[in-house]
């Protein structure tokens, strides 16, 4: 969620973010989130990972915050 703040200062319109995330609990709260500046948001679990873990990349293209946002 750190990294939201830090997209939403940062980030230019039509913008593309990539992290690795470790998926929990809060999951969908993340998803839901990111869904709110973005308008395409994906997981990929790399191939090259332990099918145990539970590492994954988000991945958000075309920022789009809304309109009357204003990042604080």
């Amino acid at each position: 969620m750190a990294a939201l703040n830090i997209v939403n200062l940062t980030l230019d319109q039509n913008g593309v973010f990539v992290a690795k995330v470790f998926l929990g609990t809060d999951y969908t709260l993340l998803e839901a989130q990111f869904r709110t500046f973005f308008n395409r948001v994906e997981f990929l679990k790399p191939h090259s990972s332990r099918a145990s873990s539970v590492e994954n990349f988000i991945i958000c293209m075309n920022y789009q915050p809304p309109h009357n946002y204003i990042p604080v």
